[in-house]
Formats: C-alpha cells, sequence, structure tokens
C-alpha cells in the first residue's frame, strides 16, 4: 500500500476536536492570570493533532523556519504486527504557520521514512534546510523535502560505530555552516565520539574521543552546545569512584575547536557535579545562557531501593567550568515531581526536555515517560518563574507528553509531543511580552536590537561577526495576537524594521510612526533613500503621542538616539542615564514631545 494511502491528512475527527474542547475548557478553569495562554489561531484552540491512519503517533522534535512555518518530526504506528505489537514508522510533518498542513513539503505534507523521527539526530539549518543523520553520514533536504542531490551521504563511512550515533547523539550547526556530531561511541558506551563535517557533507576533521580520565569509570553522552569561540560543550553523566564506592554525577566536557579537549575548563577540561551518596543523577540535557554560564537539567534519584520520588535536578556551572554557586542554592536546583507520580528507581522511566530563551530564562518539561507534561520557565538563577503559568508552572491541556519545545521568531511557544490518546500532537501558547535585546558592535561603533529568538542566537554564536550583548533590553510584544491578548489598543502598534545600505550606514531603523515607515518605504525623501523594508510588525507597542510625548498608562518611553554621522545608526533605549550619555557623545534625541519619545514599551 503506498505511503499516502496510510497517511489519511483529514482534519481532526469529530471525537479528537470534542476531546480538544474538552481539555481547553478544562485548561480555561485553572484561570492563570499570567501568560502563555493557548493561541486560538493555530489550528483547534490551540491544538494541531495528527491522527495519520489513526493508530497513534508522537511529535518527538520541533523546528521553526525563518518564515514561521514549522517542521516536527517523530513517530506513527504504522500497522499492527504479530501478538499486537506496534510497528512504529519515522514522520517529518511540515506546517504552516497557522498549523494546516503545507502540502508542497514531501508527499502532502509528510515524509516517512526518509529523513528521520523519534530518535535519529536532526537540525534545522539556518537556510530552513533540513539535514538528519544516516548510518553512514548525513542527509540533506531541500525546502521541499527532496534529497539535495550531490551533498555528500557518506562522509562517516570510514567509521564503523558512527550509526550507532543516530541513537545516541546530537548535531549541531557552527556559526560558518559546518555541522558537529557528537555522541556515545557503541563500542566503548562509556565514551563519547565526536566528528565535523563540512558544509557539502564531506567529513572535516578526524573522530575526536574523549577517555574518560583516571579515575573515571563511564561517561554516558546527553547533550551537546556549542560556544561563540568554535569550542563545544558536551553534557554527560558521569561515573566515578570514590574510595572504592561508585559516585554519579553530572559532567561536562570542554573541547577546543580543532577538537582536543580545552584543559583550561573544570579539572584538566572537566567538570563535575556528584550526587549525594545513595544518590543517582541522569544527564538529559544542556542549556548554555548569555554570559557563558552553563545549565545541566536532569534526573536525580534514589538508588539504596527506598522507592523516594524523583525529582528534577538542575546544575549550574560558571564560563570556567566552576560549581555556580549564584545559580539556586550554592549551584544546584532541586524541583520534587508530583504526587501523581508513581515512584520508580529507574532514571530512565523519566524524561527531561529543556531549552534555553533569549533573556537567560529557561524552559524544563519533565515527568515519567507517556506522562511527562509539566512544564516549568525559570529564571536566570534557577527560580520558578512566577511570570509565567502558576507560580512557574503550566501543565499544557491535553498533551499526555512534552518531548520537544519549540519558540518562534515571535516569541510564542511551541510544544510538541501526545495528545491523549497517543496522537503525533502540537500546541502553540501566546508569549506575554518579551525582550528585545541590544547587541553593539564596537568596531562599527553601532546598536542593534532584535527581538527574534533566531536572530538572537545567530548573533551570540557570531554568525554576524562583531556584535555583543550590552546587557540591555526592553519588553515587546512578538505577534499581534500577544499583543491583543495583554494591550489590546494600548501596546498593539506595529513597527516597521527598515535595512539602511551601506551608502547610509550598513544598519536599522525602526519606527512605530506610520508616517515615518511610510516615508522609509517611498524613497521619495532623499533621507531614506535605498532603505529596504524588511518587515512591517518587527515588534508590537504603544504609540506616544505626537505633540506631547506621553506614553498609554502600562507603558514606558523608549527613546531613539541618532548618531548623527554618514554610517547612520540609532540607539533605543528605555533609560533616561543612556539617553544622556548619548547626547553627552553627540547623538541626537529624535521622537514626540519634549523628551523625544520614539516608541512606548509595555511594563
Amino acid at each position: 500500500m503506498s505511503s499516502r494511502s496510510h497517511l489519511h491528512f483529514n482534519p481532526m475527527s469529530l471525537s479528537l476536536r470534542a476531546v480538544a474542547f474538552a481539555a481547553l475548557l478544562a485548561f480555561a478553569a485553572q484561570s492563570l492570570a499570567n501568560p502563555p495562554i493557548p493561541d486560538n489561531t493555530f489550528g483547534v484552540g490551540g491544538t494541531v493533532n495528527q491522527p495519520f491512519s489513526g493508530l497513534g503517533g508522537s511529535a518527538a522534535k520541533i523546528f521553526v523556519q525563518r518564515d514561521g512555518r514549522i517542521v516536527a518530526a517523530g513517530s506513527y504506528i504504522f500497522a499492527i504486527g504479530l501478538r499486537g505489537i506496534p510497528i512504529p514508522m519515522d514522520a517529518m510533518v511540515r506546517y504552516n504557520a497557522d498549523g494546516s498542513l503545507d502540502r508542497s513539503f514531501g508527499d502532502q505534507g509528510a515524509l516517512l521514512n526518509k529523513c528521520g523521527g523519534s530518535t535519529q539526530p536532526m537540525l534545522m539549518q539556518r537556510d530552513n534546510r533540513m539535514v538528519c543523520m544516516n548510518p553512514s553520514g548525513l542527509a540533506r533536504l531541500n525546502l521541499d523535502g527532496s534529497p539535495e542531490a550531490g551533498y555528500v551521504t557518506d562522509g562517516a563511512a570510514v567509521f564503523p560505530w558512527f550509526f550507532n550515533l543516530m541513537y545516541h547523539g546530537m548535531l549541531a550547526q557552527q556559526a560558518d555552516g559546518r555541522i558537529v556530531a557528537a555522541g556515545a561511541n557503541p563500542d566503548y558506551p562509556e565514551m563519547i565520539a565526536m566528528v565535523r563535517f563540512n558544509t557539502d557533507g564531506s567529513v572535516e576533521s578526524p573522530l575526536s574521543e574523549i577517555v574518560p580520565h583516571d579515575d573515571a569509570v563511564a561517561d554516558y553522552f546527553a547533550a551537546l552546545a556549542l560556544q561563540p569561540d568554535g569550542k563545544r560543550v558536551v553534557a554527560a553523566t558521569g561515573v566515578t569512584t570514590v574510595a572504592g564506592q561508585t559516585v554519579y554525577g553530572y559532567l561536562l566536557l570542554r573541547i577546543n575547536a580543532d577538537g582536543r579537549p580545552d584543559l583550561t575548563f573544570g579539572q584538566q577540561g572537566r567538570a563535575f557535579a556528584p550526587a549525594p551518596a545513595g544518590l543517582y543523577r541522569n544527564a538529559r540535557a544542556l542549556i548554555l545562557q548569555p554570559g557563558g554560564r552553563l545549565i545541566v537539567a536532569g534526573v536525580e534519584h534514589d538508588t539504596r531501593g527506598s522507592l523516594l520520588p524523583p525529582i528534577l535536578m538542575l546544575s549550574g556551572f560558571t564560563a570556567d567550568g566552576a560549581v555556580d554557586t549564584s545559580f539556586g542554592t550554592a549551584g544546584q536546583a532541586r524541583v520534587p515531581y508530583d504526587s501523581y507520580i508513581v515512584p520508580d528507581t529507574a532514571s530512565n522511566a523519566y524524561t527531561v526536555t529543556a531549552l534555553g530563551l533569549p533573556d537567560g530564562k529557561f524552559l524544563a518539561a519533565y515527568g515519567p515517560i507517556y506522562k511527562a507534561n509539566h512544564l516549568m520557565r525559570f529564571t536566570a538563577d534557577g527560580a520558578p518563574d512566577p511570570g509565567f503559568g502558576a507560580a512557574g508552572l503550566l501543565v499544557p491541556f491535553g498533551l499526555q507528553q512534552i518531548n520537544a519545545i519549540g519558540l518562534q521568531p515571535d516569541g510564542n511557544l511551541l510544544l510538541g509531543g501526545e495528545f491523549s490518546g497517543y496522537v503525533f500532537s502540537l500546541q502553540r501558547y501566546v508569549s506575554g511580552a518579551v525582550p528585545a535585546i541590544e547587541f553593539q558592535n564596537a568596531a562599527l561603533d553601532h546598536y542593534f536590537q532584535s527581538m527574534d529568538s533566531q536572530e538572537v542566537a545567530d548573533l551570540d554564536l557570531g554568525v554576524h561577526g562583531g556584535w555583543k550583548r550590552t546587557g540591555q533590553s526592553f519588553p515587546v510584544f512578538g505577534s499581534l495576537t500577544a499583543a491583543s491578548a495583554a494591550a489590546a489598543g494600548v501596546a498593539d502598534h506595529p513597527v516597521c524594521r527598515f535595512y539602511i545600505p551601506p551608502q547610509h550606514g550598513d544598519s536599522h531603523f525602526f519606527s512605530v510612526n506610520p508616517v515615518e515607515c511610510a516615508i522609509a518605504n517611498s524613497s521619495t525623501d532623499p533621507n531614506f533613500s535605498g532603505y529596504v523594508e524588511e518587515t512591517a510588525s518587527a515588534f508590537f507597542v504603544g504609540d506616544p503621542n505626537s505633540a506631547t510625548g506621553a506614553c498609554p498608562e502600562g507603558t514606558m518611553p523608549v527613546y531613539r538616539l541618532w548618531n548623527k554621522r554618514v554610517d547612520s545608526n540609532h540607539r533605543y533605549t528605555t533609560d533616561p542615564a543612556i539617553k544622556a550619555q548619548m547626547i553627552a557623545k553627540g547623538y541626537v534625541s529624535e521622537g514626540s514631545g519634549p523628551d523625544g519619545v520614539a516608541m512606548c514599551a509595555p511594563q
């Protein structure tokens, strides 16, 4: 039977719609005072369920394109085999921004068993092309889902063990486009293997095998992160012996760009956070925060047979590999699981998924397999964020398992996993205000502002060389839906964004004033000659009174300072002290009223 006949990409069945609606009502009954809230412009009540052939499925990974389209990878039950054993098939599905199927991708919106799913490592390149791991290397897809001709798919064939990284590995893309693969060496599962690929899929560097130090028993791979300086950090479950006793803990290893261990990190390239006696730690995720702090997320549980419930365990490390005592309590944050969880001494019966956010906060989904539906947002220092859900916790409506967390360019939240009844499912939530983060290029003496999570990540990684965070930001709404939900009629005015061509500064210009946006777009004014409109709605804020500069209630002034140079550039700030500092340097205040207010940020 053809794969198309199995897909049954029809609207949600009436029963699934009823379940989704009932779950939505239950979620609404929680009466959460804080975002996020379900995005009713996505699917049905914020949920997209993909029943496939009706036998069940699960979304395991989420990738968001620059244009807002969403790629979800996972698996679905293809058939029921002998003795009632389900037969899974890998699936990759692309959706439009509203949750409808993008039928220009693959076979009417999906690829089956062609580029990985639930287990195989994969990534989305910055150009939106998907890269998947295969038994002998990598494979890359064109934007329509077809295999890219000419891409080297057997670059790692020289490593007979490479195929096992498909089940115990991870991919990450460097600033220069090369891809790093890391994972457990299956010949020696207690060791970690790493290899780097060129942009055409060929192998660029030889195997880098990280051998445990003398008193280590094993290093079990968990996650990979890339630093802006080209170094790579691996998180693992470390096992060692102390006075004849086996000790488990979170382990970090840092590797130089040339593949050699970075001996300046931790103790000879290794940082270890041991569990207390009798406890076991299983690392699951790694977060690299702005400024270089590293957070390992995983599970801690009792190994002594007492059946104490496991906990979500977070450990913070400084950029040089020391325990970060400013994180949590003495470098650690523990979150007990709810009483509904049946205790189990096997830590692999619990899952943890985590995602770092542009402002340093982070999300973690946790719980037992098939019931990991608790999502928490933490402050940068490891405390539950009271501005998220109920005291930092969100239990999504209808999702019985969260496998993946994604962030759209507009700041809205995506979750992927299993809807009630084991259904391949995505959910989208409207976030509240998000930070527009300021960067400076010291060589150009230019400033730039962005709230786009993908753009911020690229700037942090060094894709656009020379840009560094200043530590300044101001809140904005990333979408009209978010602005309307939180500040309708107050801070729901779009801000246009223009690229300033090299003859005028090779910079960017933002304005909430529709007249300014129209003039810049018309190119009739020589001051705006050659300006290119990148978007009519980079974010949403309030509009100041044109005469007085007063901001609407619930918002605060944002000042715009122009450098008054041939290489035109503006700085945007809510801080009067920074405004005064820039004016003292020769900048000119631009905006409405005597104080020169350019726009009004939500408070």
